[in-house]
């Protein structure tokens, strides 16, 4: 088996596999036409935010150079570092706002609710994150064989935001021939036609400490430890929150330093039958 494997338990048998060859091509077609629509919408919003920032790239470039000449008065110092920590923050938002855009065009509309299967959204997802397995040579194992109703009703984009930031961010912290396990439950819920799903990812990373786990979920918020100074920007976890408030839902985390760490999530969701519009 290989050691970067994406694996859905309890999957159900792709509808793909019973449609004709005429039908085939044609969903192909289909496919392949919005395909390039997306592609030249892309390349026009990634020109213009490229070209941002490159702006933003010079400037820290050249007020950085202006600072190391060592003949600057103190006063022109300041100047210099300030307006590189402006660049800077820009280059940001930018980054952020990219990130946004790409789940917006790949995945659904903001705002929007729509019908759909688990097993059509972790394919998704899980197509989206197997290349990021590969680096560190981890596995990733989804499992929603407990799922009564496969078919939901919901903000696709939100549910989206929080599978794929949370399962990054166990990518992200996780030492190399690691383990993220994601397992979707379904339970009873008070509201009729609603059922309450729960979304725990549990990795084998290197854990989060006791004093930062109360600013876990805050934006720009980072625990301050060598082995990290390098990974994200403390967006990933607010982004996550929000999205789950959205949805009137609740997260919590649970971890222990060095061994991993474990994010559930609880969403009162809509369920469908099948056949049901």
């Amino acid at each position: 088996m290989p050691e970067n494997i994406f694996k859905i338990i309890g999957e159900k048998e792709k509808d793909y596999e019973t449609l004709s060859d005429t039908e085939k091509i044609k969903k192909l077609e289909t496919v392949l036409q919005g395909q390039r629509m997306l592609e030249m919408e892309r390349y026009v919003y990634l020109s213009e935010i490229t070209g941002k920032m490159r702006k933003q790239l010079h400037y820290i470039l050249g007020y950085a150079e202006l600072a190391m000449e060592g003949d600057c008065s103190e006063a022109s110092l300041k100047e210099s570092f300030d307006i590189i920590m402006t660049s800077g923050n820009k280059m940001a938002k930018y980054l952020f706002d990219l990130k946004r855009r790409m789940w917006e065009n790949n995945f659904s509309k903001k705002g929007v609710s729509e019908k759909k299967y688990w097993n059509e959204i972790l394919e998704k997802i899980g197509n989206t994150v197997q290349p990021m397995l590969v680096p560190k040579h981890l596995t990733l194992t989804v499992d929603f064989s407990d799922v009564v109703h496969t078919g939901i009703q919901v903000e696709l984009f939100q549910i989206y935001l929080i599978l794929w930031n949370l399962i990054e961010n166990a990518v992200q912290f996780s030492k190399a021939e690691g383990e993220i396990f994601v397992r979707i439950r379904e339970m009873e819920y008070e509201k009729k036609g609603y059922s309450l799903f729960e979304i725990r990812v549990q990795d084998t990373g290197i854990g989060i400490s006791e004093e930062f786990m109360p600013k876990l979920f805050e934006f720009h918020e980072k625990e301050q430890r060598e082995e990290i100074a390098s990974i994200g920007r403390g967006i990933g976890l607010g982004v996550v929150k929000r999205a789950v408030e959205r949805l009137e839902g609740t997260i919590r985390a649970e971890s222990i330093l060095g061994i991993g760490s474990t994010f559930t999530v609880l969403l009162p969701l809509r369920v469908k039958t099948e056949g049901e519009e």
